[in-house]
């Protein structure tokens, strides 16, 4: 069985889940940077800690420039 996810879209896959998942459980006490952290030691080790920052940004501009096109749809975003 071959991953053909590139580690930028793993990363992105596992740090979306990990934020729904500490979303609804609040009873989960572990930073968010160390988390991201495990992350990438353990599926993206190609990944620099200086991309995570960059694809970070590129994930919280995309959500800003997407927030039209989500009130458009109805959904309301926090």
């Amino acid at each position: 069985m071959v991953n053909e996810l590139t580690q930028r879209e793993r990363f992105i896959l596992h740090s979306v889940m990990v934020s729904m998942t500490l979303e609804t459980a609040k009873d989960i006490d572990i930073p968010h940077k160390k988390i991201l952290e495990f992350i990438r030691m353990n599926r993206c080790r190609d990944l620099s800690s200086e991309e995570i920052d960059k694809l970070i940004d590129d994930v919280r501009l995309e959500m800003t420039l997407s927030k039209s096109m989500w009130d458009e749809f109805g959904i309301p975003r926090r």
